[in-house]
């Protein structure tokens, strides 16, 4: 009997052990699952706080580059109406200049072959007269001049006057 009581004494000791164990587990297993879910309530405050961040960081992205477009539009539209009337400027000039250098041009070319034609049609007019008063037996250079031919020698010698008094200036 004393085996049996050693047994059973034994079997005792050995299912008191397993309940304090099987307690121990337990309440092993309780704390952990109390650590975890706070560890997870931890984690999710964190990710919520830095998803709250991440989208702050966004909107001020996003808001940022809204104003960078804007700016740069804005830019641009003053950059375009700047150019533009420069442009218009620029070409209203040349416009006068070139218009300035056709008229100045076409008045000397005009004056030239005015001035020319007047002097070959005095000359030509000395000419006939000259030849006139060859036929005529008279030395040339010595007749009186009328009409027409008097207009034209008048013409020629206001013109020599005239450029001669440029000349000066």
């Amino acid at each position: 009997m004393a085996l049996s009581n050693d047994f059973r004494a034994m079997v005792q000791d050995i299912s008191a052990s397993y309940d304090v164990r099987k307690g121990e587990l337990s309440a092993l297993r309780h704390q952990m699952h109390k650590m975890l879910d706070e560890f997870r309530k931890e984690k999710k405050e964190e990710f919520k706080k830095l998803g709250d961040e991440r989208k702050k960081e966004i909107s001020d992205i996003k808001q940022r580059v809204s104003d960078l477009k804007h700016d740069l539009r804005a830019s641009l539209q003053e950059f375009r109406k700047t150019t533009f009337a420069e442009i218009h400027k620029g070409a209203e000039e040349r416009k006068e200049e070139v218009s300035h250098a056709l008229k100045t041009f076409r008045k000397e070319v005009l004056n030239t072959f005015r001035h020319e034609r007047e002097d070959m049609a005095s000359s030509w007019q000395e000419l006939v007269a000259s030849m006139k008063e060859k036929r005529a037996g008279k030395e040339p250079g010595h007749y009186e001049k009328t009409g027409p031919e008097k207009a034209v020698h008048e013409k020629r010698a206001h013109h020599k006057n005239r450029k001669a008094a440029k000349t000066r200036h």
